[in-house]
């Protein structure tokens, strides 16, 4: 068996938070596995190595008993909710809230969507100013997509945004720089965004929204199940969704062949371009529930891996010249949105939400222009524009 290959790379440092790419290229060079001493854990690299692990069944979110510690009573609140969140669970459970799930969010879901998706999109762009810079990722991309969320599931539109404060308080427990005050201010958000759904699923919802559906689909969902599913779609919709818009606006708008990439023909492939080469979640983890042999190196039961999905994103093996962005290269399945049972549920939405939002923009906005250096976010393991200053 292969040792692994030791790397050391601050992840909160300002030039890897400003190009995580370049060190990608570097421990891809070194092999499928590495360890990387920050986070102490064995990570995978490449393309091969990422869909390897995120698909494999011995490979699982949730914490083997092994590894679990005594919860900290500072995180209570947030861990009643994310204990029920189909980012942790396996199947049995994870199939059954999946299910349902996908059953309110089919198809012809996603496509009623559309007009209201249309319609929002040239509401904001209505308002853009048309003498001066503005930041398009907080005045399109965030909005659009917390605009288009909080109406699909259903919420009161006066607290649109406390919700998404909340839920982006939480989801800080993720970054690098997590520490003792992020803690305390998600753990605070959490307590708050239960009491909040408690009181609004006491006065049983209803209507042609997720909430309303996915009660009517199943009767024994329990108050914290739906909590945890709200959650997931706050997060993923006004985060991940709302990066990816961003990310997209940035490579597009100097592109030279803008028209032709946002066009009917091929924006398809665009958006998905847009989603590999600025995937919005750079590291997500799996457990061993056993003990497994992956590309020469053993993992023995209860070991954590990590799988960078950014660098998968770039692997020039499957994507020659991965790090230049090219909307017309041959479309083969990238990981940008993950991969196996948990890849993300609301893929479709994000998609079409791009699919919209794009042309829509180029085509009001054709003489768009970035008129400063776009700026990272300090929110590894995110990959978010901090601002995004263009004119149109």
């Amino acid at each position: 068996m292969l040792p692994l290959p030791r790397i050391k790379q601050s992840p909160t440092a300002p030039g890897f938070i400003a190009d995580p790419y370049q060190f990608y290229d570097k421990i891809r060079a070194l092999g499928d596995f590495v360890f990387w001493e920050d986070y102490e854990m064995a990570m995978a690299t490449s393309h091969g190595a990422v869909r390897t692990v995120l698909c494999h069944s011995a490979l699982g979110r949730e914490v083997p008993r092994a590894r679990r510690t005594s919860r900290p009573v500072h995180l209570a609140a947030f861990h009643n909710i994310d204990d029920n969140s189909l980012l942790r669970l396996e199947p049995p459970e994870h199939t059954r809230l999946r299910s349902i799930v996908e059953q309110a969010l089919d198809a012809a879901t996603i496509l009623s969507m559309a007009p209201t998706i249309s319609r929002t999109c040239d509401e904001l762009i209505d308002g853009f100013p048309r003498q001066t810079a503005f930041d398009a990722q907080k005045d399109f991309a965030d909005q659009l997509a917390s605009l288009t969320v909080m109406r699909f599931l259903g919420m009161p539109e006066e607290m649109y945004t406390q919700i998404k404060t909340w839920a982006h308080l939480m989801s800080a427990l993720q970054y690098a720089r997590r520490d003792r005050a992020i803690e305390d201010d998600a753990n605070t958000a959490a307590s708050k965004l239960t009491i909040f759904m408690r009181e609004f699923l006491a006065e049983k919802p209803s209507g042609d929204n997720f909430i309303g559906r996915i009660s009517s689909i199943s009767k024994t969902l329990t108050a914290e199940e739906v909590m945890s599913l709200v959650l997931l779609f706050v997060q993923a919709g006004t985060q991940a969704t709302a990066y990816c818009i961003g990310h997209a606006v940035l490579q597009l708008t100097d592109f030279p062949e803008r028209s032709l990439a946002v066009s009917t023909i091929h924006i398809s492939e665009t958006v998905d371009e847009c989603i590999r080469f600025e995937p919005p979640l750079h590291i997500v983890a799996r457990h061993a529930q056993e003990d497994v042999t992956l590309f020469d190196h053993h993992f023995e039961r209860n070991t954590q891996i990590g799988c960078i999905l950014g660098s998968a994103c770039h692997d020039d093996a499957v994507w020659p010249d991965g790090n230049v962005f090219d909307p017309f290269r041959a479309g083969r399945p990238h990981m940008g949105f993950g991969a196996g049972i948990h890849a993300c549920v609301g893929g479709a939405l994000a998609r079409m939400m791009m699919t919209i939002a794009l042309p829509a923009f180029f085509s009001r906005c054709p003489n768009a222009r970035v008129v400063e250096p776009a700026k990272y976010a300090n929110d590894y393991l995110f990959r978010r524009l901090e601002r995004l200053m263009i004119r149109v």
